[in-house]
């Protein structure tokens, strides 16, 4: 799709969703729902971060901050902002006038739902989504780039790329049920959860399934609603900057995403150390201060938050607005 131009969408969805709503009410369009890590529209599930784009969605930009989880649930009212999906309000993440952050509750099941924006007593137009049951979807740096950790958090960039058999972890939204399950939508999950459908799930290197003994973990990420981790260790012959994609059954994460990689290897021994899913109750991988400061403001910050966000010494900043490509 070439560079990024948010401006230019954004302006395209505002002019679209002006044609049916009056002001001063929030307007979008079905167009304008997205996946949360992907930015396709449609592709959406249960205990999935979408995003939604209009206009006049909220008076002035809100993000998450620690204060507004109480009890270890998520807000689901936010700067006179609700967003209502079938019959939940629903968890929100960030609000600003022209986005909105939110979760797509986990109680709902596969099929079409009405999804209203309201703000302040003044209700945006009914617009229809469909869920399906999984809607796979890596976090991306930009319209190529995985967002993409070794086990200490430390990000896998092109100038810190990958080396083939070392540990990765890969961050996704959409995988669908868990075991044990969500207990309740907007409730931060607070211990690791491996994927319902571990036996169907597939992480792809190039087109080319990784064995399914080197993958440590695939579920929910302790601490974080409807984010998703995928543990696993990279083959040990690669290709510089591999494509990757993860899959559940029939449905795969989109095509064209590259992991910043070299072809070398750095020959792990056996007693490398293997990546835990963060978040476990004991162990380096606490999914406390150090996951949130390295890994929330890179998948849910702003692109100059995320240049920084491992330098961060709080962990604040929860969630702010994403550029779409």
């Amino acid at each position: 799709m070439g560079k990024w131009s948010p401006a230019v969408l954004l302006l395209t969805l505002t002019v679209l969703a002006r044609a049916d709503c009056p002001p001063p009410a929030p307007c979008y369009t079905e167009a304008g729902i997205v996946n949360g890590a992907s930015f396709v529209a449609g592709s959406l599930a249960p205990n999935t971060l979408a995003s939604i784009y209009g206009s006049d969605l909220a008076w002035t930009p809100r993000p998450l901050a620690a204060e507004d989880i109480l009890g270890g649930r998520l807000p689901v009212s936010l700067g006179g902002v609700t967003v209502h999906v079938g019959a939940y309000q629903a968890p929100l993440y960030y609000v600003s006038p022209n986005q909105v952050n939110v979760l797509i509750p986990a109680n709902l099941r596969p099929g079409e739902h009405v999804i209203r924006v309201v703000r302040d007593g003044w209700a945006g137009p009914a617009a229809r989504i469909r869920l399906s049951d999984v809607a796979p979807a890596l976090f991306l740096f930009d319209e190529h780039t995985p967002v993409a950790t070794r086990p200490d958090f430390s990000v896998i960039t092109p100038d810190s790329p990958a080396a083939a058999g070392e540990y990765v972890i890969l961050w996704a939204t959409g995988l669908g049920e868990t075991v044990p399950s969500v207990r309740s939508y907007d409730e931060l999950p607070l211990s690791a959860a491996p994927l319902a459908r571990r036996n169907e799930f597939q992480v792809l290197v190039d087109g080319q399934a990784v064995d399914s003994s080197r993958i440590d973990y695939a579920g929910v990420a302790p601490g974080f609603g409807g984010l998703y981790q995928i543990n696993f260790r990279l083959p040990e012959t690669l290709s510089a900057n591999p494509e990757v994609r993860i899959a559940l059954g029939t449905s795969f994460s989109p095509s064209g995403i590259r992991l910043p990689a070299g072809g070398y290897s750095l020959n792990f021994s056996s007693r490398a150390v293997r990546s835990r899913p963060v978040g476990t109750v004991s162990g380096p991988y606490n999914s406390g201060r150090r996951a949130q400061i390295h890994i929330w403001p890179v998948l849910w910050g702003s692109r100059e938050a995320s240049r920084s966000a491992i330098t961060m010494s709080s962990p604040a900043l929860f969630v702010s607005a994403r550029t779409r490509p």
